[in-house]
C-alpha cells in the first residue's frame, strides 16, 4: 500500500485553540500531508476555536481535554479512568462514523490510561482485515522516584489497557510510540508490545510574521540578557524555584541592571497554592526587571519571544518531568538558544546529546541562582555552542519525519 492511498486520522481531544503544542502537531502533520497528497480528517475538542476550525477543518467532537479532572463521586482514581474511556470511546464513535478502513492511520497523539481502553473497544469494532493502523502516542509517566512504591497508583489501569491491546495485536495493527527515550523504556516495562521512539514536528515553525506596530514585547526587550520562561506557570514546571531564585539575583544592583526575566504567567488548567503564592510575592515586588505575561500567546508572540531571547529557564522537577518531554525545550534547541533546566531529566539528557546550557540539581533555589550567574558570565561561549547544535537537532525534530514515521513504520 502506497503513500498516496493511505489516509491520515489525527485525533486529538484537546484540540481546541489557534495556537499551543496540541495545535503545531496537527498543523504540521497537515501541511506535510497536504505536500504528500494524503488526505487528512482531524478530531478537536467539542468547544474548539472557530478561527481553528476554519483553519484545520477541524471536526468539533470530544467532550473532555485531556486535562480535564475528575469532580464528585469521580474524583477517584479507580473511577475516573473507566469513566473517562467510556467517554472517549463514544467521542470516538461518533466522530470516525462513515471513517475508517485498511487504508486509514489513526495518529492519536495525545493518549494514556484514560483513552487505552477506548481505543481496544473501538479497534475490536472493526474486522480484523480491514481495521485502521492505530498509532498511539504517549507522554505521561507512571513512574514514582520512590524505590519502595516506583509505580505510581494509575498505573494498574495503564496495564490492564496495556492487556487489552496485547490480545488485539496479533489480528490488529497497533503501534505504541513516544518522544522519549526513558519513557520507552518505563513502558517496556509496562508491556511487551514495541515502543518506537518518535521525533517532535515542532522544531521546523520559526518563520513567522512580525507585527508591524510596536508590541509590548518591543518594550521588554531593553536590557542585554533576556531570561525567559515559556508556557503555563505550574509548581511541577518549578515556577515557585525560579520566582525565589529571581527574587534573590534582583538584590544584586548589577545583575538587576543586565538581565531581563520574562514569564509567561498565565495558570493552566488551574493554580496551584505554591504557584499562586510565588506569583501573588512576585507581582508585589513590582520589579522594574521583570514582566510577567498573564495569558496564553499566539504563535506568532510565542516564537517572538523565543527568538529574541538570550536563555530559556526550565527548571521542571524532577517528580513530575523524569521521562516527561517538553516542548519548549524541543523549540529553544532548534531556535539556538542556551538552556538551563533540571539534572537528571529528560530535558538534561537532550541539552547534554544535542544543545548547549546548564543544569542544577531538582528544586535548589540556591542552583538555579547560581547557574543564572555562570550562564551570564559566559553567554557568547553558550549561545554559539547553541547556534552551532541547532542544525543538527533539526534534522532529528521536524514535521517531515515525523509524518514519514507514523505512516511508514
Amino acid at each position: 500500500m502506497g503513500s498516496r492511498s493511505k489516509k491520515l486520522l489525527i485525533v486529538e481531544q484537546s484540540l481546541k485553540q489557534l495556537s499551543g503544542h496540541y495545535y503545531e502537531y496537527a498543523r504540521s502533520l497537515s501541511d506535510v500531508a497536504a505536500q504528500r497528497g494524503v488526505p487528512v480528517t482531524i478530531l478537536g475538542h467539542r468547544s474548539i476555536d472557530p478561527a481553528l476550525a476554519n483553519a484545520l477543518s477541524v471536526r468539533p467532537i470530544f467532550r473532555r481535554t485531556f486535562y480535564d479532572g475528575p469532580s464528585g463521586v469521580l474524583a477517584n482514581h479507580l473511577i475516573d479512568p473507566l469513566y473517562s474511556n467510556w467517554v472517549y470511546y463514544q467521542d470516538l464513535c461518533r466522530g470516525t462514523s462513515g471513517l475508517g478502513d485498511e487504508e486509514t492511520i489513526v495518529f492519536a497523539s495525545t493518549v494514556d490510561h484514560r483513552q487505552m481502553l477506548a481505543f481496544a473497544l473501538w479497534l475490536a469494532r472493526f474486522r480484523s482485515e480491514k481495521s485502521p493502523m492505530v498509532v498511539l502516542h504517549f507522554f505521561n509517566s507512571y513512574r514514582r522516584l520512590d524505590k519502595k512504591r516506583p509505580w505510581g497508583a494509575n498505573v494498574i489501569w495503564a496495564r490492564l489497557a496495556f492487556r487489552s491491546l496485547e490480545a488485539l495485536a496479533p489480528r490488529y495493527r497497533i503501534r505504541l510510540a513516544t518522544p522519549s527515550a526513558r519513557l520507552g523504556k518505563e513502558y517496556s516495562r509496562l508491556t511487551h508490545l514495541r515502543v518506537e521512539i518518535f521525533p517532535f514536528p515542532l522544531a521546523g515553525h520559526f518563520c513567522f510574521q512580525e507585527s508591524q506596530q510596536k508590541s509590548q514585547m518591543e518594550m521588554m526587550l531593553q536590557r542585554p540578557f533576556r531570561m525567559v520562561a515559556l508556557g503555563s506557570a505550574r509548581e511541577e514546571k518549578g515556577w515557585p524555584v525560579l520566582v525565589e531564585a529571581i527574587l534573590q539575583l534582583n538584590d544584586d544592583l548589577e545583575i538587576r541592571d543586565q538581565v531581563q526575566f520574562i514569564l509567561q504567567s498565565n495558570f493552566y488548567p488551574e493554580p496551584d497554592e505554591a504557584t499562586l503564592q510565588a506569583y501573588r510575592r512576585l507581582r508585589e515586588r513590582r520589579l522594574s526587571n521583570v514582566y510577567l505575561i498573564d495569558r496564553s500567546l499566539p504563535t506568532d508572540e510565542y516564537y517572538r519571544l523565543l527568538m529574541d531571547s538570550s536563555c530559556v529557564i526550565l527548571p521542571y522537577r524532577r517528580s513530575s518531568y523524569y521521562s516527561r518531554t517538553s516542548g519548549i525545550l524541543v523549540e529553544a534547541i532548534a531556535a539556538g538558544k542556551p538552556v538551563i533546566t533540571t539534572i537528571d531529566t529528560w530535558l538534561a539528557d537532550e541539552l547534554k546529546a544535542h544543545g548547549a546550557g546548564l543544569t542544577f540539581e531538582d528544586g535548589s533555589v540556591d542552583g538555579l541562582v547560581s547557574a543564572i550567574r555562570q550562564m551570564i558570565e559566559q553567554m557568547d561561549q553558550f549561545a554559539h555552542q547553541a547556534q552551532q547544535s541547532r542544525a543538527a537537532w533539526v534534522q532529528i525534530h521536524n514535521p517531515s519525519n515525523l509524518f514519514d514515521q507514523i505512516l511508514e513504520g
